[in-house]
Protein backbone atom coordinates (compact mmCIF):
# COMPACT_ATOMS: atom_id res chain seq x y z
CA UNK A 1 0.00 0.00 0.00
CA UNK A 2 1.28 3.52 -1.06
CA UNK A 3 -0.13 6.85 -0.13
CA UNK A 4 -1.33 8.54 -3.08
CA UNK A 5 -0.87 12.15 -4.06
CA UNK A 6 -4.11 13.65 -5.93
CA UNK A 7 -2.60 16.80 -6.62
CA UNK A 8 -0.19 15.10 -9.15
CA UNK A 9 -2.44 14.79 -12.39
CA UNK A 10 -0.67 11.29 -13.27
CA UNK A 11 -2.20 9.91 -10.41
CA UNK A 12 -5.40 12.11 -10.36
CA UNK A 13 -5.80 10.32 -13.99
CA UNK A 14 -5.20 6.79 -12.62
CA UNK A 15 -7.59 7.64 -9.69
CA UNK A 16 -10.41 8.64 -11.74
CA UNK A 17 -10.15 5.81 -14.43
CA UNK A 18 -10.17 3.30 -11.76
CA UNK A 19 -12.79 4.26 -9.64
CA UNK A 20 -14.91 5.15 -12.76
CA UNK A 21 -14.58 1.41 -13.72
CA UNK A 22 -14.98 0.63 -10.25
CA UNK A 23 -17.86 2.59 -9.34
CA UNK A 24 -19.78 1.38 -12.85
CA UNK A 25 -19.40 -2.31 -11.63
CA UNK A 26 -21.36 -0.79 -8.15
CA UNK A 27 -23.86 0.82 -10.03
CA UNK A 28 -25.01 -2.20 -11.49
CA UNK A 29 -24.61 -4.00 -8.99
CA UNK A 30 -26.92 -1.55 -6.99
CA UNK A 31 -29.13 0.11 -9.88
CA UNK A 32 -28.30 3.42 -9.34
CA UNK A 33 -25.97 5.20 -11.85
CA UNK A 34 -25.79 8.37 -10.10
CA UNK A 35 -22.57 7.80 -7.89
CA UNK A 36 -21.14 10.73 -8.19
CA UNK A 37 -17.32 9.30 -8.36
CA UNK A 38 -18.27 8.01 -11.32
CA UNK A 39 -17.51 11.27 -13.56
CA UNK A 40 -15.33 12.78 -10.69
CA UNK A 41 -12.94 15.79 -12.73
CA UNK A 42 -9.72 16.35 -11.24
CA UNK A 43 -10.91 19.59 -9.66
CA UNK A 44 -13.34 17.81 -7.86
CA UNK A 45 -11.00 15.33 -6.60
CA UNK A 46 -8.90 17.76 -5.38
CA UNK A 47 -11.76 19.33 -3.61
CA UNK A 48 -11.77 16.20 -1.36
CA UNK A 49 -10.44 15.88 2.34
CA UNK A 50 -9.14 12.36 2.11
CA UNK A 51 -5.94 10.65 2.78
CA UNK A 52 -5.27 8.37 -0.12
CA UNK A 53 -4.17 5.39 -0.77
CA UNK A 54 -3.45 3.12 -3.31
CA UNK A 55 -1.97 -0.85 -4.42
CA UNK A 56 -0.38 -1.21 -7.72
CA UNK A 57 -0.28 -4.42 -9.33
CA UNK A 58 1.80 -5.25 -12.53
CA UNK A 59 2.45 -1.38 -12.13
CA UNK A 60 -1.63 -0.66 -12.86
CA UNK A 61 -3.17 0.71 -9.91
CA UNK A 62 -5.25 -1.90 -9.03
CA UNK A 63 -6.86 -0.31 -6.09
CA UNK A 64 -7.38 2.14 -3.51
CA UNK A 65 -8.65 4.05 -0.54
CA UNK A 66 -9.56 7.01 1.17
CA UNK A 67 -9.75 8.42 4.81
CA UNK A 68 -11.58 11.04 6.00
CA UNK A 69 -11.16 12.59 9.51
CA UNK A 70 -14.73 13.11 10.67
CA UNK A 71 -13.94 14.35 14.65
CA UNK A 72 -10.71 13.09 16.10
CA UNK A 73 -10.45 9.52 16.63
CA UNK A 74 -13.02 8.70 14.11
CA UNK A 75 -12.21 8.03 10.35
CA UNK A 76 -14.76 7.83 7.78
CA UNK A 77 -13.58 5.32 4.63
CA UNK A 78 -14.97 7.59 1.66
CA UNK A 79 -13.84 5.31 -0.63
CA UNK A 80 -12.40 1.75 -1.33
CA UNK A 81 -12.29 0.75 -5.00
CA UNK A 82 -11.07 -1.74 -7.09
CA UNK A 83 -10.90 -2.05 -10.59
CA UNK A 84 -12.22 -4.50 -12.25
CA UNK A 85 -9.38 -6.55 -13.61
CA UNK A 86 -8.55 -7.04 -10.27
CA UNK A 87 -12.03 -8.35 -8.87
CA UNK A 88 -11.52 -11.63 -6.44
CA UNK A 89 -7.61 -10.91 -5.58
CA UNK A 90 -7.97 -9.98 -2.06
CA UNK A 91 -7.25 -6.12 -3.16
CA UNK A 92 -9.95 -4.64 -1.18
CA UNK A 93 -9.53 -6.66 1.67
CA UNK A 94 -5.86 -6.11 1.68
CA UNK A 95 -6.42 -2.37 1.50
CA UNK A 96 -9.02 -2.31 4.38
CA UNK A 97 -6.68 -4.66 6.51
CA UNK A 98 -3.81 -2.35 6.18
CA UNK A 99 -5.62 0.81 6.56
CA UNK A 100 -7.13 -0.80 9.80
CA UNK A 101 -3.64 -1.14 11.16
CA UNK A 102 -2.23 1.83 10.07
CA UNK A 103 -4.84 3.33 12.67
CA UNK A 104 -5.50 1.51 15.26
CA UNK A 105 -6.59 3.63 17.49
CA UNK A 106 -9.27 5.26 15.83
CA UNK A 107 -13.41 4.26 15.22
CA UNK A 108 -14.37 3.86 11.70
CA UNK A 109 -17.65 4.99 9.55
CA UNK A 110 -18.44 3.57 6.43
CA UNK A 111 -20.86 3.47 3.91
CA UNK A 112 -22.19 1.27 0.96
CA UNK A 113 -25.33 0.57 -0.91
CA UNK A 114 -27.45 -1.71 0.89
CA UNK A 115 -26.92 -3.90 -2.70
CA UNK A 116 -23.83 -4.05 -2.67
CA UNK A 117 -23.01 -7.58 -1.23
CA UNK A 118 -19.66 -7.93 -1.74
CA UNK A 119 -18.74 -4.55 -0.27
CA UNK A 120 -21.20 -5.91 2.63
CA UNK A 121 -19.61 -8.43 3.01
CA UNK A 122 -16.00 -7.87 3.10
CA UNK A 123 -16.83 -4.79 6.15
CA UNK A 124 -18.73 -7.46 8.19
CA UNK A 125 -16.02 -9.96 7.91
CA UNK A 126 -13.08 -6.97 9.22
CA UNK A 127 -15.40 -6.34 12.19
CA UNK A 128 -17.73 -3.44 11.07
CA UNK A 129 -21.08 -3.67 12.18
CA UNK A 130 -24.34 -2.68 10.44
CA UNK A 131 -25.42 0.04 12.18
CA UNK A 132 -28.82 1.63 10.00
CA UNK A 133 -29.93 2.01 6.19
CA UNK A 134 -31.07 5.05 4.82
CA UNK A 135 -32.75 5.61 1.46
CA UNK A 136 -30.72 8.36 0.18
CA UNK A 137 -32.59 8.80 -3.59
CA UNK A 138 -35.82 7.30 -5.08
CA UNK A 139 -34.57 3.22 -4.78
CA UNK A 140 -31.29 3.65 -3.61
CA UNK A 141 -30.53 2.14 -0.22
CA UNK A 142 -27.33 2.76 2.24
CA UNK A 143 -25.95 0.77 4.25
CA UNK A 144 -23.90 2.30 7.38
CA UNK A 145 -21.39 0.53 9.09
CA UNK A 146 -19.45 0.96 12.31
CA UNK A 147 -16.77 -0.31 13.54
CA UNK A 148 -14.59 0.25 17.41
CA UNK A 149 -11.05 0.93 18.10
CA UNK A 150 -9.46 -2.07 18.18
CA UNK A 151 -7.46 -5.33 17.49
CA UNK A 152 -7.93 -6.48 13.91
CA UNK A 153 -9.63 -10.10 14.05
CA UNK A 154 -11.18 -10.65 10.34
CA UNK A 155 -13.31 -13.92 9.97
Amino acid sequence: MEPLLITDSAVSNELRALQTAAYLVEARLIGFDGIPQINETHEALLTSNGIFYGCRLDGRLAGAIALEEESPGELTIDRLVVHPDFFRNGIGRFLLRQTLELYPNVDWLVSTGALNAPAIQLYLSMGFIETGRKEVAPGLEIANFRRTSGPLTDT
